[in-house]
């Protein structure tokens, strides 16, 4: 440490030294009581610099028609971009379509574990939904969603 500079600056080891802000080039420094993981994963020199790039970013995406659009609709950079959209589409209309084929709703309907009858006797029993669970031997959530209509909406 030389005279007049604060203890923990400074401290970095031969390779750390060559690591520059990437926004304004300044040397980086470890900073007082800074653990060296943290001075490894920084990238920027100061706080002031990192708020700074942050900001010019922004002003860039703002400046980007497309990426404003998204931005003033909520949705960010990388979340869902255009190929993602049409591939939940794409999902949506096949799975509409295996439903509308009856073979295939009898097949999914032929894995059910209850029957029409138990289904009416889960809805009609007044008993707690664990001692329900139990006696059936499904789930909490299972029990829950028959009773509520969220599955089996079909039987009355």
């Amino acid at each position: 440490m030389t005279p007049g500079q604060a203890p923990g600056v400074g401290m970095c080891s031969p390779t750390s030294a060559e690591r520059t802000c990437i926004r304004c080039g300044r040397l980086l420094e470890r900073m007082i009581n800074e653990k060296p993981y943290l001075f490894r994963q920084r990238n920027y020199c100061s706080s002031l610099c990192r708020n700074r790039a942050n900001s010019e970013q922004k002003a860039a995406l703002w400046r980007d028609p497309i990426a404003r659009e998204r931005f003033q609709r909520g949705i960010h950079q990388n979340q869902f971009t255009t190929d993602h959209q049409q591939s939940i589409l794409r999902m949506r209309t096949i799975m509409l379509e295996r439903w509308q084929n009856p073979q295939y709703v009898q097949r999914m309907q032929g894995r059910r574990r209850l029957t029409a009858e138990q289904i009416k006797a889960i809805r009609a029993d007044t008993r707690s939904i664990r001692a329900i669970s139990r006696d059936y031997g499904l789930s909490y959530a299972a029990i829950h969603k028959i009773c509520k209509r969220l599955t089996y909406c079909e039987i009355e």
